[in-house]
């Protein structure tokens, strides 16, 4: 992969290059994730005018924060970049971007007064799509004022004003992405869905089913599918060497990856069963049970 300087947040990053479209992953506009440009955007971009990049390319950095954080793809292309300018979702008062915020506050806690670290903060003034750091500081004065959030350091929490006045305005809460992983030929392989999603979402996740490495990529690439997972869960109980790339690749790319083996003779018969630290389970029912456990430790 090469390194490019992404034109919104200046940052250098690793780009990976597609037949259409070039992959900016984990700049500053999207930390935890990456958005897609245009081939040829690129050039565009660069050859705006001074004064069309200082009032446009920091809200453009904002908005692809603002969506990638929801979990949304992002793609940007030459044509379409006024649209997203003038859209009713680019916050204009200050009082807007305060409840900006707010939002980011409450999709990444889960209750008043619980910490939430913005680091660098120096470097996040998109969450509020702020031009510049001066404007983020004073926007957090402001809800300080206000009573709405309490800041200690680079630590940040919701008052239960704050608290209530976000889950008013937010329609979004930041769900964590979990990929599982197992063989068709599980005997089991109905209850995952069944028994062990409904326990997963409870626990925050929003999981989805992947037994395929080539046939669930589709059209996405490998970054794409990881980029804002959370978690992956690899059943190792058939034999798959998909399973074990899928769940190898997550570990390289410092995603947790939990192993999970049937203690059935196909299991048993695993010759990984002793080098990963697998959960080992008779029945879905009783991984579900020391999955929750092991996860909640």
């Amino acid at each position: 992969m090469m390194k490019k300087q992404c034109l919104f947040c200046e940052e250098i990053v690793v780009v990976k290059q597609e037949e259409r479209n070039e992959l900016y992953i984990g700049c500053l506009c999207s930390p935890d994730g990456m958005y897609a440009l245009q081939k040829g955007s690129y050039e565009v971009f660069q050859s705006f005018p001074y004064q069309r990049k200082h009032d446009w390319f920091h809200l453009i950095s904002a908005f692809i924060r603002e969506n990638t954080d929801q979990g949304k793809k992002v793609l940007l292309n030459a044509d379409e970049i006024e649209n997203i300018i003038t859209a009713s979702q680019i916050p204009v008062t200050i009082e807007e971007k305060g409840y900006r915020l707010l939002q980011y506050l409450y999709m990444n806690c889960k209750q008043a007064g619980e910490a939430v670290v913005i680091h660098p903060l120096s470097n996040s003034y998109n969450l509020t799509y702020s031009p510049n750091l001066q404007e983020l500081i004073y926007i957090i004065d402001r809800l300080s004022h206000q009573q709405l959030i309490i800041r200690e350091g680079s630590s940040f929490m919701l008052t239960e004003q704050g608290w209530q006045v976000a889950a008013s305005r937010s329609k979004h809460r930041k769900q964590k992405r979990c990929i599982v992983i197992v063989s068709r030929q599980n005997n089991e392989y109905e209850l995952w869905q069944e028994l062990f999603f409904p326990m997963l979402e409870q626990l925050g996740y929003v999981p989805s089913l992947w037994n395929n490495w080539s046939e669930t990529l589709g059209e996405d690439s490998e970054e794409e599918q990881f980029a804002a997972c959370n978690l992956v869960i690899a059943d190792i109980t058939i034999l798959e060497p998909e399973i074990y790339l899928a769940g190898g690749y997550a570990m390289g790319a410092g995603i947790p990856v939990v192993w999970t083996i049937s203690s059935g003779e196909e299991g048993l018969a695993n010759p990984n069963l002793a080098k990963l630290d697998s959960i080992v389970y008779d029945s879905i029912l009783e991984l579900v049970e020391n999955f929750e456990k092991k996860l909640c430790k």
